[in-house]
């Protein structure tokens, strides 16, 4: 079994944990991490637009997952069997589900980093819906809607 501590990098940069298929904690780093000075790395910002422009949902788990591996490796230093014992899961398995939610999850966390304008175009009715969440006119993102009071 592999050891986190063990594998990070000597400039490990931290993130929010997500379990992995080893049913332990790994840290991607998040846009805060990847963006000195405000400006998203051109890797992570081109996986960002590759997921966005995505046209299947095949192709858009594929480009969550490079972004997962490639956020992986700014952070730890592995070996491909170990990407395969923290990746490889059989789809029937209830971390599989979690995992896909969770790379998604940190897929939007980046995009909503990034400038709008790589997402405006993007072609998937899923993302443009994100983007029409995200982006609508007048409204900070975070904003309660009109009607409905702010959490506490």
């Amino acid at each position: 079994m592999l050891n986190e501590f063990d594998k990070r990098r000597p400039d490990f940069r931290g993130g929010l944990p997500i379990l992995l298929a080893d049913d332990r904690p790994w840290a991607l780093p998040g846009p805060r991490e990847t963006s000195p000075g405000g400006v998203a790395d051109e890797r992570t910002a081109r996986l960002v637009r590759w997921v966005a422009e995505s046209r299947s949902r095949a192709d858009q788990l594929l480009g969550e997952m490079a972004l997962a591996i490639h956020l992986l490796a700014l952070n730890y230093d592995l070996a491909p069997d170990d990407y395969r014992q923290l990746l490889e899961v059989d789809r029937a398995d209830p971390r599989f589900a979690r995992m896909i939610d969770d790379f998604h999850a940190n897929y939007l966390r980046h995009a909503k980093a990034l400038e709008p304008a790589p997402l405006a175009e993007a072609r998937t009715p899923i993302v443009r819906r994100i983007v029409s969440i995200f982006a609508r006119p007048g409204r900070a993102v975070g904003a309660p809607r009109s009607g409905r009071r702010a959490a506490c």
